[in-house]
């Protein structure tokens, strides 16, 4: 079969939140090497996100990308995949859930809920696996499928945590934020040790280049939810 036919028309409706719902818990219990078509065999994501890579190109059928919008743009649902693994205490997040790269010139200009960070945490489809070192992420076991609803309280949390990264970068302070200032959205380091810093607006001090990303305790209460 043509991957191309094989994918078009979707298998689900993309104005519909109900049917990308039901389409995306069809993994629960399978692989993507299971529910995909074989296609999904001969291409190779490279990196920590592979198994992003494929969930999105081989059983939603987009291609990856690094748009700001949220990816289900007609529902504004954002999808996000994480890693989880067993515990004695039962299933916790591996690691904290990358959401996007903080552009410290923009965000003195946006509101919270203008943010695009916001845009694509409001509403977002989780997918979450379980970990399994030097597994091929395509075997990895879906676990748990989630369109997340945040309380009140949650939604006020986050509000504050990106607020407060907002006021260091006013403050010009960004080369000083840190993961620890915030309880449930973290601005993170990213590009590892040689990353180059960048510039901030309000110093001539360069910060170290930093991402939006719910810390995995958070990302833990959320996949309790489901």
């Amino acid at each position: 079969m043509d991957f191309n036919e094989y994918y078009s028309p979707k298998k689900y409706d993309p104005h519909s939140i109900t049917s990308i719902f039901n389409y995306a818990k069809g993994l629960r219990g399978y692989t993507l090497a299971n529910k995909c078509h074989p296609d999904i065999l001969e291409k190779n994501y490279a990196g920590k996100g592979n198994f992003g890579h494929y969930l999105e190109k081989f059983y939603f059928g987009f291609n990856p990308n690094n748009n700001p919008g949220p990816d289900f743009k007609y529902v504004d649902v954002e999808l996000k995949s994480g890693a989880i693994v067993k515990t004695t205490k039962g299933f916790r997040a591996k690691e904290r859930l990358a959401i996007g790269i903080i552009n410290f010139s923009n965000i003195v200009d946006e509101s919270f809920e203008t943010s695009h960070v916001w845009e694509k945490l409001k509403m977002p489809l989780l997918v979450f696996h379980v970990y399994k070192k030097d597994e091929d992420p395509r075997n990895y076991k879906v676990s748990n499928v989630n369109i997340v609803r945040y309380t009140n309280s949650e939604i006020s949390q986050i509000k504050n945590d990106w607020n407060l990264v907002k006021t260091k970068i006013l403050k010009g302070k960004a080369h000083e934020i840190s993961g620890g200032d915030t309880l449930f959205l973290e601005a993170a380091t990213t590009g590892g040790k040689n990353q180059k810093y960048v510039s901030q607006p309000f110093s001539d001090e360069l910060a170290h280049p930093r991402r939006f990303a719910l810390k995995p305790a958070f990302v833990t209460s959320l996949l309790k939810k489901n």
